[in-house]
């Protein structure tokens, strides 16, 4: 009899524990479908114009999508936002032990969570790391174009640099379950950083970005038939206090396709045409039979130097070009190998650090291992 028991015991831990996997299987794939697409973050104004010595004001903002099969145009509400912000170290200076160096908007958040100095690879950029939070009612949550706060530099230097934003590391949350599931996370669409230049001399006048009071217009009321929603009080916002100046497309270098046999005397190499070695000269193919061909990478891949790898050569155009040439806008950098709009922007900045180190350390580079 004890021993039926306990057979009986282990067949109903053992329907419990898959019981319990299943489910746990199945919130997860519920939690995959519970995202809310098109949430951006952006900082405004994009382009800063100031002179060293000038106090430089950067807004924060979290623009949320709409909310999937909304028929009266609302957006997707938002009470979390953790994200990090890079800057020039050479043009910027934050004081990170100055409170008063973040504002944060108290209409939309309640809580500063954290705001600290955070790791950065490149000597010549700081990053921040920031949280904030909303512990209000569900009702009382903003949605739409929602300001989180506003940064205050010094600036400290002349020349040309950007502010970007990490997408990798950027989280936004909010009350808005749906009838598949409870998850908050909303999913991040883009970023959007600023240019800034810094003036030695002279008298500049101030770029100054005026807090919106207005509501973000729904999509909907442009349709046919339009949804029925009421102007609020402080009226539609314009289009150009949200949206960030379209920057003008570049035309940026690329590598030649088509890998040829050099040597010079000592070694056999690949190159591609504008991108050979110094002593090196045109050889056979057969003649670098031994030597693995390369395959084409780019540079959306990271490879400045056009050599069909991601490497330490890469990060040395990199280094090069983005402190001789101090991010000047230019359709000629080897190292310009993306921008936040997912290409190429002619500057050579810690946007394209970034695409370099995970093509470089996290994919391999292209090299077979």
């Amino acid at each position: 009899m004890k021993q039926f028991s306990s057979i009986l015991i282990l067949i109903v831990l053992l329907l419990a524990t898959g019981g319990g996997l299943y489910l746990a299987l199945q919130n997860q794939e519920t939690r995959k479908g519970a995202y809310f697409a098109g949430t951006s973050l952006l900082l405004q104004p994009d382009i800063i114009t100031k002179k060293v010595g000038d106090q430089v004001l950067v807004d924060l903002y979290v623009k949320t999508g709409l909310l999937p099969g909304s028929i009266t145009g609302e957006s997707a509400k938002v009470d979390f936002v953790k994200t990090r912000l890079c800057f020039p170290n050479m043009l910027l200076q934050f004081d990170i032990g100055n409170t008063a160096s973040f504002v944060l908007d108290s209409n939309s958040f309640d809580n500063l969570q954290d705001l600290q100095g955070a790791p950065s690879m490149i000597p010549e950029i700081n990053c921040l790391d920031i949280t904030v939070k909303s512990n209000r009612e569900v009702a009382l949550l903003k949605s739409g174009t929602v300001r989180v706060g506003m940064f205050k530099f010094l600036a400290v230097g002349d020349g040309n640099g950007r502010l970007f934003l990490d997408k990798n590391l950027t989280e936004v949350s909010g009350a808005n379950p749906d009838l598949k599931s409870t998850d908050m996370r909303l999913e991040i669409e883009g970023v959007t950083g600023s240019s800034i230049a810094i003036a030695s001399i002279g008298t500049i006048t101030p770029t100054i970005t005026p807090t919106p009071t207005c509501e973000p217009r729904p999509a909907c009321l442009d349709e046919q038939p339009p949804c029925m929603i009421a102007e609020p009080t402080g009226g539609w916002c314009p289009v150009l206090t949200v949206t960030p100046t379209p920057i003008t497309p570049i035309i940026c270098k690329e590598c030649p396709t088509g890998f040829m046999c050099y040597s010079n005397g000592r070694e056999y190499r690949w190159f591609v045409n504008g991108y050979v070695w110094q002593d090196f000269s045109s050889r056979s193919e057969s003649e670098c039979a031994g030597v693995p061909k390369p395959e084409w990478r780019g540079k959306s891949k990271g490879d400045a130097n056009c050599d069909g790898y991601t490497d330490g050569y890469d990060y040395s155009v990199w280094r090069r070009e983005f402190i001789d040439v101090r991010s000047i806008v230019s359709g000629t950098n080897e190292a310009d190998f993306t921008g936040p709009l997912g290409t190429c922007d002619g500057i050579v900045d810690g946007v394209d650090y970034s695409l370099w180190r995970r093509e470089a350390i996290d994919y391999g580079g292209g090299r077979t291992q």
